[in-house]
């Protein structure tokens, strides 16, 4: 894949390559291999926890320009990549700003992070996870939040990640997994496009999420924003706290 995008990039001669997906390790290093030849720039589409020290960086990892979240994060970068960072936040969450969408009065948001694995488990940093371990925290924190919701009279909405014309899986499974677990008054929005889900927080009154990226970009609106950021204690990895 290395080789093939080089001799690509070599036969279209473009000044620039840009890449929104910012944590693959073939992009880190076309620079090196494309001397003088074009610059790189990267923009952080996704929170990043422990990815980079797994790659075995080969010393020629470059990228001319890194448009990151934040200081921290560029900090995490110029310890495995050369180049110059730059926090920028996050494009849309900067792009899309209010809502358009009309929802019940001040309801509870729940972000879904919801994946489907086929195989039943997940390949996370060589490690083998049950899709049981993996959503273990949803299964803890829904029923709580469900009853939570009954007891407060408030409307519980599940923000999704599939669309209906997804083809390896779709809101229907999606849903169905929301539903073996809440029996209060909620309802599923399933993402229409890149923008949906930031249009539905501009009308949230509380979001919940175990440790999702949209989770984060709520909190940096200023919305009032709980974590339950355990994913990693059953698995042996990092938390996203």
């Amino acid at each position: 894949m290395l080789a093939y995008s080089v001799s690509c990039l070599k036969s279209s001669s473009p000044k620039v390559v840009i890449t929104f997906i910012d944590n693959t390790k073939i992009f880190y290093q076309l620079s090196h291999l494309l001397k003088n030849r074009l610059k790189t720039v990267l923009v952080q589409n996704g929170w990043r926890d422990q990815f980079l020290r797994q790659y075995c960086p080969t010393g020629y990892e470059y990228v001319d320009y890194m448009c990151l979240y934040n200081d921290l994060i560029a900090t995490y970068y110029s310890k495995y990549i050369g180049g110059q960072c730059y926090t920028i936040g996050s494009l849309p969450n900067n792009l899309i700003v209010g809502s358009g969408i009309s929802l019940p009065d001040s309801p509870v948001i729940f972000i879904s992070q919801f994946r489907d694995f086929p195989k039943g488990y997940i390949d996370l940093y060589d490690t083998r996870i049950p899709f049981s371990d993996f959503y273990l925290p949803e299964r803890m924190l829904l029923p709580l939040l469900s009853q939570w919701c009954l007891r407060n009279s408030k409307k519980l909405i599940i923000v999704g990640v599939y669309s209906i014309d997804r083809i390896f899986s779709s809101s229907d499974t999606e849903y169905s997994f929301f539903d073996e677990l809440l029996d209060c008054d909620w309802d599923f929005y399933e993402k229409k496009d890149e923008g949906s889900s930031y249009k539905i927080l501009g009308a949230a009154g509380t979001v919940v999420t175990v440790d999702s990226n949209l989770g984060y970009e709520a909190f940096v609106r200023g919305k009032k924003t709980a974590f339950l950021t355990c994913r990693g204690q059953k698995m042996e990895v990092d938390d996203r706290g």
